[in-house]
């Protein structure tokens, strides 16, 4: 077994370097989807877009009245998971065993926290259980990110049209909030991208 990159902590201590050590690697994985679609390009990485997607639940938060701080740690922790399982696209397994490996990354990368790692968890159940109106917000804003961040990727040629157009669909399957459908749209037809019904089932979830 290889010796752990940092000492454990004391009993009764947080073992923040173990956290960091783990929840970190979420800098270095690449966001699948554009991986597939542009494999020689510069593509964001899961952290890149967990973060706009916190500093979009932050301001959409704020503009609804709702709580923004606790839509922007569920914005921060979704992904979380994926510092150790990687970005696993829907079709590469199947959804339940999905979430079972999500649910059991996050566990380990949380353990070292021991009790201070469960505001983190809290805020991990909330998202995946999807009632809250915090909830469905993230999980809405989840997809405008990734819409607006296909249609970024058009403006700077690291996507054609035709890519960029299954992304901003894929997003549209699943936002059913009026204004979050109208900010995608907005820059869809902002790019002069003309999008059809066709939806790719294979986009970065």
């Amino acid at each position: 077994m290889p010796q752990a990159l940092y000492p454990p902590p004391a009993a009764g201590h947080v073992d923040l370097l173990g956290f960091y050590e783990l929840a970190s690697r979420l800098k270095r994985v690449r966001r699948a989807g554009w991986a597939r679609r542009s494999p020689g390009a510069d593509v964001e990485s899961v952290a890149d877009h967990s973060l706009m997607t916190a500093l979009l639940s932050l301001v959409l938060a704020h503009e609804r009245g709702l709580d923004e701080l606790r839509c922007a740690a569920m914005a921060a922790v979704h992904d979380l998971a994926e510092s150790v399982v990687g970005d696993i696209l829907p079709d590469e397994v199947d959804p339940d065993v999905k979430h079972s490996m999500e649910r059991d990354a996050l566990q380990k990368i949380l353990r070292p926290l021991g009790e201070d790692g469960s505001p983190l968890w809290r805020a991990y159940q909330e998202y995946e259980a999807g009632v809250t109106p915090e909830a469905r917000l993230v999980h809405q804003i989840d997809k405008l990110e990734m819409a607006l961040q296909a249609v970024s990727y058009y403006r700077d040629g690291v996507l054609g049209a035709s890519d960029a157009c299954e992304f901003v669909r894929g997003a549209l399957r699943y936002i059913d909030d009026p204004e979050i459908e109208g900010y995608v749209r907005a820059a869809a037809k902002g790019a002069g991208l003309d999008c059809g019904p066709d939806v790719d089932p294979f986009i970065s979830g």
